[in-house]
């Protein structure tokens, strides 16, 4: 497409320098037929000179990816767009400056003739009379060859700004392909922007913006089937992405779950201010807040009661020594799931009563850590499975350090899991956000992940690198990295330090034709230069160093936040950049559920 746009602008370009001498031959060829020649040519003019002034306007405008382009299927064009772009720029200055000149001169023409003679009044006229009218007055002002070739250069300005603007960056790539240092400058220079002008749920789900300032949207019904990965090192955006995408979820009237280890106040305030916009309830659990808050054993049947507790104690078998021991604490959850217990408090009355379970001490003690953190110790606390089936947006803020609290949202993020995939009206769709998903890794919530598609649920998963994916003990690595891996086909990929993982994902993506040009030592004797050929090779979209090397918004010394990363859909790979979604700071109250005062005195006496 390139060539020939290239080659079109040539040729129009000699047409309009041999225009003169064509009209004599044609005058003299056809006597008689002066007429017919003459309008003829009236009609052709403008549209010649139009040619002529994209030639030289596209040339100037466009000269330094033109003087790059080296690398076409068609490798003796590029010497000829090199040429015209390079050998005889000064010409395409002075000759765009004329060309600027000339049109600037014949609108002041148009301006002084229309004010001396101004053109009779249409009022009253039908459109159709209008039309014509409009036909009459070009073909009037074109009989001129001085006003057909203002009227053509300003027809040709216009054409080339727009083929400028919107063409040849859309095709150049075919020829240039995306270099590594041009992609990352281009990302330097992205702009900070307020993400709500671009959100339209009616297009998608809107990521941010590509080097070329124009919105990505993903379409809703990709983000619907399957799960999503965002990755990136500290600091490099996740957070950012995590909040804009969770925005535009509670816009969409979906279920909101977020997990949120770090205590992002941006996020918080962020969602907290869409749901009172979108009039959705805001349930705010603090898991480091040492208060009563909810009851995560409501409505457990015996299965799930025990899945919850050897999620929270990691009491599954690793095929070491310690498997002995973890056997009879799993037993422990047995004896009490089947007596019918929903409440933490319960549970450790339960077990301050049961003989069997009393000799377990690490049982005990791991009963005792989870009571510390007081979020549990209550028969009350809002209904999970009725917020979730509402619509409500429920913000978990957790801990990346605490052991108890990292107890505490394991066997909370797999209470939630439960009930989505055990709920009956399936209709309303829920968006699960963990971020730092590592401290909500369990075995029993990896093997749910696989199954929450199915349930109407879709999961964000955040996390530094893929080692992080190894930190859990109870859990085999490969099978955990194939597990998060395959069940995310929609990647949001920020700087990240693992090298073989960026060549992973850049070998995922379409390989492009490129050519490279192979020169030889011995230069030739006429021109100087090294005489060689052009191989044929393949190169993937977004080369892995990129991926390594993305801006940071720390990257940023003029008081931009902006956070860049690469998004992947299968093969498809789009680099693009976003900016924090501006609020007012808004802060929500932690939910409130009375305590079990005589559980906790019994506590005491456990250990």
């Amino acid at each position: 497409m390139f060539r020939l746009f290239a080659f079109l602008l040539l040729i129009i370009g000699f047409i309009a320098m041999l225009e003169p001498m064509m009209t004599n031959i044609a005058n003299r060829a056809f006597q008689g037929s002066e007429w017919l020649i003459s309008n003829t040519i009236n009609i052709f003019h403008p549209f010649v000179w139009a040619g002529l002034t994209m030639l030289i306007v596209t040339m100037v405008l466009s000269h330094n990816r033109l003087s790059e382009f080296e690398k076409p299927t068609w490798p003796k064009v590029s010497n000829l767009v090199r040429i015209l772009s390079t050998s005889i720029y000064p010409i395409f200055w002075l000759s765009g400056f004329v060309v600027l000149a000339t049109t600037g001169l014949a609108i002041a023409g148009y301006v002084l003739a229309f004010g001396i003679h101004p053109h009779p009044t249409f009022g009253g006229l039908s459109a159709h009379t209008l039309f014509w009218k409009a036909i009459d007055a070009y073909w009037a002002a074109t009989s001129s060859t001085h006003a057909a070739q203002a009227v053509g250069l300003i027809l040709g300005i216009f054409c080339s700004l727009a083929i400028t603007v919107f063409l040849i960056p859309s095709v150049v790539r075919h020829g240039l392909g995306p270099k590594t240092q041009s992609l990352l400058d281009a990302l330097k220079k992205s702009p900070q922007f307020d993400p709500n002008q671009f959100i339209n749920t009616a297009k998608g789900l809107f990521v941010g913006v590509d080097i070329n300032r124009l919105p990505i949207y993903v379409p809703w019904r990709k983000v619907n089937e399957t799960h999503m990965q965002i990755m990136g090192s500290t600091g490099a955006g996740k957070g950012v992405s995590l909040s804009l995408m969770g925005k535009q979820f509670i816009k969409m009237k979906k279920t909101v779950i977020v997990f949120d280890p770090k205590g992002d106040s941006h996020a918080k305030s962020i969602l907290l201010e869409e749901a009172k916009a979108s009039g959705r309830e805001f349930v705010y659990l603090n898991l480091n807040k040492p208060s009563p808050q909810v009851n995560p054993f409501a409505k457990t049947n015996p299965d799930e009661f025990a899945d919850l507790l050897i999620a929270a104690f990691e009491l599954r078998a690793r095929g070491s020594d310690s498997d002995y021991h973890k056997g009879k604490e799993e037993d422990c959850t047995y004896i009490l799931a089947d007596q019918g217990i929903n409440s933490l408090p319960t549970i450790i009355e339960k077990a301050h009563a049961d003989p069997v379970v009393r000799e377990e001490e690490n049982f005990l003690r791991k009963l005792r850590k989870l009571e510390r953190s007081k979020v549990f110790m209550t028969n009350e606390g809002p209904d999970l499975e009725e917020k979730i089936q509402a619509g409500a947006v429920i913000y978990v803020e957790c801990s990346a350090g605490s052991e108890a609290v990292t107890m505490a949202q394991k066997l909370l993020l797999l209470r939630i899991m439960q009930i989505i995939k055990e709920r009956e009206n399936k209709h309303r769709s829920v968006a699960v956000v963990l971020d730092e998903f590592k401290y909500m890794l369990s075995p029993a919530a990896l093997m749910a992940l696989g199954l929450m598609r199915s349930s109407n649920c879709h999961c964000l998963l955040a996390f530094q690198a893929l080692g992080d994916l190894a930190d859990n003990p109870t859990l085999n690595e490969e099978s955990a990295k194939s597990a998060v891996l395959t069940n995310t086909a929609i990647k949001f990929i920020f700087r990240i330090p693992e090298v073989g993982y960026a060549d992973e994902l850049s070998r995922m993506t379409v390989q492009e034709k490129r050519f490279d040009e192979i020169t030889g030592k011995q230069p030739n004797e006429l021109t100087n230069q090294g005489t060689g050929s052009w191989r044929e090779v393949y190169e993937p979209t977004i080369p892995a160093n990129v991926l390594t090397n993305l801006p940071m918004p720390t990257d940023y010394t003029d008081g931009k936040t902006v956070s860049c990363g690469v998004l992947f859909i299968g093969a498809e790979a789009k680099a693009f950049s976003t900016s924090p979604v501006p609020h007012k700071n808004s802060k929500p109250n932690i939910s409130q559920a009375t305590p079990h005062v005589v559980a906790v005195e019994k506590a005491e006496d456990l250990i």
